[in-house]
């Protein structure tokens, strides 16, 4: 299943309920690999040369209307 994925650079105190600003982050597009789901997603993404994944922190999901740390 292929879909569209918003990754975050974002901080928050231990428990808050904080969210990014939706006008916030970058979009990618990625991957559900098989035998992940909507508690524990694992996606494969392409970043191309661009891109350094290690900088983001958060993702967004539209398909699942849910953030994950990451």
């Amino acid at each position: 299943m292929g879909f569209t994925v918003k990754l975050y650079t974002f901080s928050k105190r231990d428990n808050s309920t904080k969210r990014p600003l939706a006008t916030a982050g970058t979009q990618f597009s990625c991957v559900l690999k098989s035998g992940s789901g909507i508690m524990r997603p694992s996606l494969a993404f392409d970043f191309g040369i661009a891109s350094d994944p290690s900088q983001y922190n958060y993702a967004y999901i539209s398909e699942f209307d849910r953030y994950y740390f990451i």
